[in-house]
């Protein structure tokens, strides 16, 4: 089974009569569902799970189901069943002897069109260039492997950046997008995250001779019409679709057990390899671990999000030496010369759904950012912030320039600030706007005060000339990104009568001392959150005055760089 996002969804209750009928008479339909919950089906359009990393993607593609994909691309001549329930009877009985047709040459770029956005590492030139000829007969299948990284493939023309029938928030989805029908109880809501499992039909095609849609529903007047059609019988929802926790409750505690065993070993190796990748900066790698597991615990209303903590690393310059005399920083080690490229090696190696926007004006100027309802296609639009929950973004702010920003740039980085700091997305619709919440934790980069405002800000002090850390065997990997997963989804920390008592002691011995304009309701709130996700980082289940003690040692190096 493969996750899916659920991107939009439409209700839709007005069937015709013999297309109620034809699904009447199919037996595990007619077993599991009257007839009123036919009417209610509800249909919604599920993407693969987007943003995924290498490791992930890997493991919900293995090389099996790649090259059964490539096979299907491979079919120069593939047949479909034409049907047309609404057809009159007479009609229906002229058109039984010709159902089966051979979708002619000129045809079958629209299953092609369909699939070339998910392109793969093809490993040989004859593949690539099989690939590029659009020649899927000759590929190689044994020389195709598991996908590590998307190759974006965007036609400017159209009114979507990533394609009208696709609608994919953004270009790295490997797989193929689904209209799903769901049956009263089951039902599924924007951005949620589902694994199904049903019955998938081909999706419907247009001839370009101007013949009748193939297709037995009624989803003509619905975006996406080449996406293929899935009937869902059993539905589970997910917390973050982490390929890791893909097993039984029996072995997920099980290993739950075995990394708590081992839990201050796993912590400290992971903080020594992180501070090895980040240049010898053992604060900062600190502040990423914490920023890892925060998440929102406590929502008061619509602007005020409790829980999650965001965070700026300052003095983010990008350095550009061709000339450089270390030489493992060319080739396979690019990643060294840059904060953000070292940043994204820990995204990549640790996390399971990471993105990165590089804000600069013009980007803002021409992508979408917030999902909006299209008068034009009748459909919801899907913004590059509709990622799903868990995803890790980064925002690279260094080539931000303000001279040359727009009503409208300056305008997406609302959207922005409102998802860094109220966790939360404002879908535009026609008439009005709804917010959803999101919990993604965010890393904004910067070569100096962020435009964001944000709390947390640490000024890097990174080596970009250590050389990388030795390789890390697969168990501790494996480890590792089992430790963060399960620390995501921890409970947040109790606070002890004594902690409390602590607490307000160094609030009022901080507001008695001179100079105290930096103590701000904000900055005392990110106080008490960093100590909690300390405590989660610990595995303790209580924020003890230790822990509170560790978190003023930590803030005092961070302010004294400041």
């Amino acid at each position: 089974m493969i996750p899916y996002l659920a991107v939009m969804n439409k209700h839709k209750t007005k069937r015709s009569a013999k297309y109620l009928e034809a699904l009447e008479r199919t037996v595990y339909l007619k077993q599991t569902f009257d007839d009123t919950s036919l009417q209610q089906r509800i249909p919604a359009y599920l993407i693969p799970v987007p943003c995924e990393t290498s490791w992930a993607r890997a493991r919900a593609y293995p090389p099996a189901k790649v090259n059964d994909f490539y096979k299907h691309l491979s079919k120069k001549v593939p047949k479909y069943v034409v049907r047309n329930d609404d057809l009159p009877e007479p009609q229906i009985r002229q058109k039984r002897g010709r159902e089966m047709f051979e979708l002619p040459p000129a045809d079958a770029h629209l299953i092609q069109g369909r699939m070339m956005p998910y392109q793969l590492p093809l490993e040989t030139p004859a593949n690539v260039a099989a690939v590029h000829r659009k020649l899927y007969d000759q590929l190689d299948n044994d020389d195709l492997v598991t996908p590590t990284a998307p190759i974006e493939e965007v036609d400017e023309s159209l009114p979507h950046r990533f394609g009208r029938d696709l609608n994919l928030p953004i270009a790295d989805n490997f797989g193929t997008p689904v209209w799903a029908k769901f049956y009263p109880p089951q039902e599924v809501t924007v951005n949620s995250l589902v694994d199904c499992i049903g019955i998938l039909s081909e999706a419907p095609l247009y001839s370009v001779r101007g013949a009748d849609m193939v297709d037995d529903s009624k989803f003509a007047e619905i975006p996406a019409p080449t996406a293929p059609r899935f009937h869902a019988i059993l539905v589970k929802r997910l917390d973050e679709a982490n390929p890791l926790f893909d097993i039984t409750d029996e072995e997920y505690e099980a290993r739950k057990q075995d990394i708590f065993s081992r839990l201050p070993h796993l912590r400290s190796s992971l903080l020594e390899w992180m501070t090895c990748i980040l240049g010898g900066d053992a604060i900062s790698a600190e502040y990423l671990l914490c920023n890892f597991i925060a998440r929102p615990f406590h929502r008061e209303s619509e602007h005020s999000t409790i829980g999650h903590m965001p965070i700026n690393f300052l003095r983010c310059e990008i350095t550009n030496d061709a000339n450089s005399s270390n030489p493992q920083e060319n080739g396979d080690h690019i990643w060294m010369r840059s904060f953000r490229g070292r940043l994204e090696l820990i995204l990549e190696t640790l996390l399971p759904k990471r993105h990165t926007i590089t804000l600069s004006p013009s980007y803002l100027d021409t992508h979408i950012l917030s999902p909006y309802e299209s008068q034009e296609f009748e459909r919801l639009e899907s913004g590059e912030l509709q990622i799903p929950l868990g995803t890790h973004l980064t925002l690279d702010e260094t080539e931000w320039n303000p001279s040359e920003a727009t009503e409208k740039a300056t305008s997406q980085l609302e959207v922005l600030s409102t998802f860094i700091h109220q966790q939360s997305v404002h879908y535009q619709f026609t008439n009005y706007s709804l917010p959803f919440h999101v919990d993604c934790p965010t890393v904004v980069l910067s070569s100096g005060k962020s435009v964001f405002e944000i709390v947390c800000a640490v000024p890097i002090h990174t080596d970009l000339s250590t050389l990388p850390p030795p390789p890390v065997d697969d168990q501790q990997l494996e480890d590792w990104r089992f430790l963060l997963g399960i620390l995501r989804l921890a409970d947040w920390p109790e606070q002890s009568p004594e902690v409390l008592q602590a607490i307000e002691e160094d609030f009022v011995a901080i507001r008695k001392m001179p100079g105290n304009e930096y103590l701000t309701p904000e900055l005392f709130a990110h106080w008490n959150i960093l100590a909690r996700a300390s405590s989660v980082s610990h595995g303790e289940s209580v924020l003890s005055e230790t822990r509170w003690n560790e978190m003023k040692s930590l803030e005092s190096d961070r302010l004294r760089r400041l």
